[in-house]
């Protein structure tokens, strides 16, 4: 086993609830630290030179906990640099342009109190990327939500709308609005989100909303399945979004209106 004696010290030191994988040069020690997504972290030791390099080896920026890694949400990265400086932990990108997190040193006998560090640094990352920014996705998703549907008001007759309400009898189904013509039903929900992550969740809600609405005994009574697209938000990043959205269009046979293209929506209700 490479670096026999430094996680032997780890053990000794810090407890048996630590393990190790072996990869190539480096040596993967998994820690009993966990994240709020119920993931155990792991550091990297390897050496290059005279210096014992302990990273996260990527996993942060790679998403593995199961965490964002998005600078611009937010104030994460202010919180990032909060905590590098605060653990002494640099940074650098690896050849697929990704940040990697390290500490180093050239002495044996500080390898362990590093590991300690990164194991620290990692999970407090990992744990803050976690929080959802809920004022500022409720604050959006309202704002949205108040917009869209005094939009719909304006140009249909208050007795064929009908707001966040369940399209079947078990209601179990519900979406922001029920455009009714005579027995038949056009189905609208809104899609929003303060950073690309809670849009892609929107997205993927109202995916499956439609989805559920398409295998309902109500079905029958279904013409349209449309979108309304908050294409102003912070979080419409077409190049992030794009996969989702086109899956949710094909998946339902959904129609898509953008809000910059509002006006659409009247000639789809008629």
């Amino acid at each position: 086993m490479i670096f026999d004696n430094i996680y032997g010290e780890v053990v000794n030191s810090f407890g048996l609830l630590w393990k190790y994988k072996e990869r190539g040069n480096s040596l993967e020690i998994i820690t009993p630290f966990a994240t709020t997504s119920h993931k155990f972290i792991s550091v990297f030791l390897t050496k290059r030179n005279d210096a014992f390099i302990v990273s996260d080896g990527g996993w942060i920026n790679d998403g593995i906990y199961e965490n964002s890694f998005d600078r611009t949400i937010g104030c994460y990265g202010k919180i990032i640099e909060h905590y590098k400086n605060s653990f002494d932990v640099k940074e650098v990108a690896n050849n697929n342009e990704k940040a990697v997190f390290y500490k180093k040193t050239s002495n044996e006998i500080s390898v362990p109190s590093l590991i300690l560090d990164m194991s620290n640094f990692v999970s407090s990352l990992v744990s803050l990327s976690n929080v959802p920014y809920l004022e500022q996705e409720k604050e959006n998703k309202e704002r949205f939500r108040r917009n869209a549907t005094e939009f719909l008001q304006s140009i249909i007759p208050a007795g064929n709308l009908m707001l966040n309400r369940y399209v079947d009898e078990h209601r179990q189904i519900r979406v922001n609005a029920i455009v009714m013509k005579q027995n038949r039903m056009t189905l609208v929900n809104y899609i929003t989100g303060s950073n690309y992550d809670y849009f892609n969740s929107s997205i993927s809600k109202t995916n499956l909303i439609y989805e559920l609405a398409n295998k309902t005994k109500e079905s029958v009574y279904i013409d349209k399945k449309i979108v309304l697209l908050d294409d102003a938000a912070q979080g419409f990043v077409p190049n992030k979004i794009g996969n989702w959205l086109d899956h949710l269009l094909v998946n339902t046979h959904t129609e898509k209106v953008s809000w910059s293209t509002k006006n659409e929506l009247q000639s789809l209700l008629n």
